[in-house]
């Protein structure tokens, strides 16, 4: 489970403002820095992508960053910051528990055939063959 949860409503504009700091020197920016780099699934030349990056921060525990976006149709997508997790399998999780609810969810019928035929390939990826889901190569580079 993510430890940078916080509570759900601060009153003080100050403590949300110290907890986003705190995230930002733990978190974020040594992610950034230690990142394994992007991996990307694509499906029908991008019209679907899922990408993530995972690094290992200072304190041994790991942080992903992912975003999952439809470039057709509705174009709807998700993104999620920086979150850190106690073991780099808990990322992996994480990133394909939220890809497969994204490109599970229905798809209006006043969307693109285009965008249908994306959400069973992209499917399909997350799903994984004999051995499971396969991670793509990194790229170099962060997105931030």
């Amino acid at each position: 489970m993510a430890t940078t949860e916080r509570e759900p409503c601060s009153d003080s504009l100050e403590d949300g403002q110290s907890a986003f700091r705190d995230w930002v020197a733990t978190v974020r920016n040594p992610a950034r820095e230690y990142s394994e780099g992007i991996r990307q699934l694509t499906v029908l030349n991008g019209a679907a992508t899922a990408d993530y990056e995972i690094a290992l921060l200072p304190n041994g525990r790991w942080a992903i960053s992912l975003h999952c976006i439809y470039r057709c149709g509705n174009c709807h997508g998700v993104g999620v910051p920086w979150s850190d997790f106690e073991r780099r399998e808990e990322c992996l999780n994480f990133f394909l528990a939220t890809a497969r609810k994204h490109f599970g969810h229905r798809i209006a019928n006043d969307v693109s055939s285009l965008q249908d035929r994306a959400q069973v390939d992209m499917a399909n990826l997350l799903r994984g063959g004999l051995f499971g889901f396969m991670e793509p190569m990194a790229s170099s580079g962060s997105e931030g």
